[in-house]
Order: C-alpha cells, then sequence, then structure tokens
C-alpha cells in the first residue's frame, strides 16, 4: 500500500458563507490537479446555481466541457492554452485595484492539433499590478 501514498496532499474545498465541501487527496492517483478537482466538482454534487471558481489547476478541456453543461465557473487557464477568438473587444481603463483588464473575447479552447471544445467560452485577458507577479498577461 505504501506505494500508493503520494508524497504531497491536496486539498479543495468550497464555500458559499460557510465550507461547504472538504477533500484531502494522498494518493499517487491525485499527484495532477485534474483529477481531484474532477472528482471534487463532479461527485459533491454542487448545485447547479453556484459559480465554480478554481485557479490554473485543471487542465483538460473535457473537464470544462462537462463543467459548462451543468454550471457557470471562472477559472485562470494555464499559459500554453491555445485559444481560437471569434470576437474581441479592447478594454480600455478597465481595471481594479490589483488587477488591469486588457481585452475581452468569446472563443473555442483548442488543443495541439486544433481541435476546438464544442462550446465558446467568456476569454479575458489581464495583468495583475503586483509587481512581484509575473508580467505575462494572464487569461481568465
Amino acid at each position: 500500500m505504501e506505494g500508493n501514498i503520494a508524497r504531497g496532499i491536496k486539498y479543495t474545498f468550497g464555500y458559499s458563507e460557510f465550507p461547504e465541501i472538504f477533500s484531502v487527496y494522498g494518493n499517487k492517483k491525485y499527484s495532477s490537479e485534474n483529477v481531484p478537482l474532477e472528482e471534487t466538482i463532479f461527485l459533491k454534487n454542487i448545485p447547479k446555481n453556484k459559480i465554480i471558481v478554481f485557479d490554473k489547476g485543471l487542465s483538460n478541456r473535457k473537464t470544462y466541457e462537462k463543467i459548462n453543461e451543468t454550471n457557470y465557473f471562472v477559472s485562470r487557464l494555464q499559459s500554453n492554452y491555445k485559444i481560437e477568438e471569434s470576437t474581441e473587444t479592447i478594454l480600455k481603463d478597465r481595471e481594479t485595484e490589483s488587477l488591469i483588464l486588457i481585452k475581452e473575447s468569446l472563443g473555442y479552447l483548442t488543443d495541439s492539433n486544433k481541435k476546438r471544445t464544442k462550446s465558446k467560452y467568456r476569454i479575458i485577458h489581464g495583468r495583475s499590478k503586483n509587481p512581484k507577479w509575473d508580467k505575462k498577461n494572464q487569461i481568465f
């Protein structure tokens, strides 16, 4: 059994006003972010009226499609994502206290073979104002 124990522990939690979901994963099966995030999202029966928020950990486009069938979600995409944008709007003078919004578009996520997702996604490009963060644009 020792061979199945991962060197790190992954945890996922969901909350509204109070924590509603908490999962801890320690098996090697969960060493990537895709498996624990997908299991938490789909096995915990998150209500359809909840918006799911997660960071760059999820990279499987099929999982994005599956989530999109039942819930709204917000995520930061990994920098290696390919996007086929169909419309684009440059955002001028749009910023928050910590983020500069650069542009938003509608588009498809694509893989290395240019196969695109069935659904279009709203894609927002932004950059952090924090000088400690990478100056490259982030995709949300």
